[in-house]
């Protein structure tokens, strides 16, 4: 099954860069096989070797890894341990989480483990919590060795994840109403400009699916050909600059073009 494996290696880089971070995990795996270690070493480095050929081909590519070590450096140290926090409960519903990382820590799981901490170490520079999604398969990992080692019934692990998955569900419901990436995009749209869209502070995907215009991050040598910049966080920078004003009406603070 190691070609299946290579396979899947492969997917996992090209669908999120962030699956470097399993590297623990696959290592693990692939040395557990019988297989030549020159041919072993090639399946674990060749998917990295064309994501790198890739990304170096790629400049818009390269650039939006290299941004997401900024989006909390305006965070203390306590607001990135809180991140990890809220992720972590997220993806296993606090109580299959507790459960998970207790059965990583307990069994002494080193490649678990050190995939573990790697993503934790990621969402403490970049925090979204869709990242969720990557740690699930870690804590039900460790879940199947917590049952395996105390035998737990199921009943144990599936009533009180069920409650806390009911409990979160109104905090993090997919939302019926345009997100504020919409409503911005139709709001400077209308305004039949020219030039491109600037963002100050941590913004997602969901700008870029939105915006028919170029999305920059914010600095204020780039002011030059935008027509508007939204502030997610504070960008004071734009009161002293001449030519702009705040876009009325708007839930986020924009400053567009005079």
């Amino acid at each position: 099954f190691a070609g299946w494996l290579s396979l899947f290696w492969l997917l996992t880089l090209f669908t999120a860069f962030q699956g470097i971070l399993f590297l623990p995990l696959v290592c693990a795996v692939f040395w557990r096989t019988k297989l030549p270690r020159w041919f072993r070493l090639f399946c674990i480095a060749a998917p990295i070797v064309l994501l790198l050929l890739y990304i170096l081909g790629h400049p818009l590519l390269a650039a939006s890894i290299l941004i997401a070590k900024d989006d909390n450096t305006k965070l203390t140290l306590f607001g990135r341990l809180e991140g990890v926090l809220i992720v972590w409960g997220i993806a296993g519903s606090v109580w299959a989480t507790i459960l998970g990382i207790t059965g990583i820590v307990s069994k002494r799981t080193g490649a678990l483990f050190w995939s573990l901490l790697l993503l934790s170490g990621y969402v403490m520079v970049s925090y979204h919590e869709y990242y969720g999604l990557l740690f699930l398969p870690l804590f039900l990992a460790g879940l199947i060795l917590t049952m395996r080692r105390w035998m737990l019934p199921p009943s144990i692990i599936l009533i009180p994840t069920i409650l806390a998955t009911v409990l979160f569900f109104p905090h993090l419901r997919p939302s019926a109403t345009p997100d504020a990436a919409r409503a911005v995009s139709a709001l400077i749209a209308a305004r039949h400009q020219t030039g491109s869209l600037l963002i100050a502070g941590s913004f997602g995907h969901q700008w870029q699916y939105e915006s028919a215009l170029t999305i920059r991050r914010y600095r204020p040598e780039f002011l030059k050909n935008a027509q508007a910049v939204v502030c997610l966080q504070e960008c004071a920078d734009m009161k002293k600059q001449k030519g702009w004003e705040t876009m009325s009406g708007a839930a986020l603070e924009i400053w567009v073009k005079k």
